[in-house]
This record gives C-alpha cells, sequence and structure tokens, in this order.
C-alpha cells in the first residue's frame, strides 16, 4: 500500500506543479453571444452589385438570391451605381441566411418593405441566383 501512497502523492503534486506552470485559469471568459440573424443599420458602402457594407455589422452583406455582374465590367459598373443610389446612406434590414467561404454575411435584405434582391432583378441589375434561391424571385 504504500507504493499505491507514493504514486497518488506524485500524482497530486504533478498535477499541482503543471497547473502552477501553465497557469490556472483565474476567471472563465463568458461566451460571445451569437450573431443576431436580423440587423438593420445604414449602409456605408457598396462594393458591387450585391455586396454592400453595413454600419455597425462586421462583415461585408452579399444579398441572399441574386447574382450581379462582376464589378469590372460595364454592366457591373451600372449595376454597383444603381445600388449606390438605391441604398447608400439609407437603412436596410437584413434576415441573415448564412455566412460564405469569404466571411460575407450572406442575406435577405430589405430597404423598408422593398426586397432589395427583388428590386435588382426587376429593374434587370442583377440575375436571380437560381442554385441558392430555388426560384424564390420567380424567374428561374
Amino acid at each position: 500500500m504504500k507504493h499505491a501512497s507514493v504514486i497518488m502523492n506524485w500524482l497530486v503534486f504533478g498535477g499541482i506543479g503543471l497547473i502552477t506552470y501553465l497557469g490556472a485559469p483565474t476567471r472563465i471568459e463568458p461566451a460571445k453571444p451569437a450573431p443576431n440573424a436580423t440587423f438593420s443599420g445604414v449602409v456605408k458602402w457598396v462594393t458591387d452589385g450585391d455586396t454592400f457594407l453595413v454600419d455597425g455589422h462586421d462583415w461585408p452583406v452579399r444579398v441572399w438570391g441574386i447574382d450581379a455582374p462582376e464589378r469590372d465590367t460595364d454592366a457591373g459598373v451600372t449595376s454597383r451605381a444603381y445600388l449606390t443610389d438605391m441604398i447608400k446612406g439609407q437603412v436596410v434590414r437584413c434576415d441573415k441566411v448564412v455566412v460564405d467561404q469569404y466571411k460575407r454575411t450572406v442575406a435577405r435584405c430589405y430597404q423598408g418593405d422593398n426586397d432589395i434582391g427583388a428590386m435588382m432583378i426587376a429593374t434587370r441589375q442583377a440575375q436571380e441566383y437560381c442554385s441558392f434561391s430555388n426560384g424564390a424571385y420567380g424567374t428561374c
């Protein structure tokens, strides 16, 4: 039994020594709250015809369900200008769907009661991204 007592002392004192060496936590940090599924704010910058920045939101917002022309094309310049005129400096409300691989918040967004994606499709500044929208805008 003396042998077991020696082993137990080594384990206890070794564990205390390891905790002292590594530094025991002095307090437990609270978990960060999950991001809200719905957020709103003033649009401070429009990147292209389907992506913009909202004041108070950490990541760019990608409008769900649409695909706008690339910004380095003539159609892309026009699409970006249209979206800029429509929402820059305005309050938008967005319902988060997912975060994409580029860390953009993909969301269905509204200016007042108007669905931004639907407005971009209706004015031919973007087209429905059918593989993601499952035909929600009725153009697939």
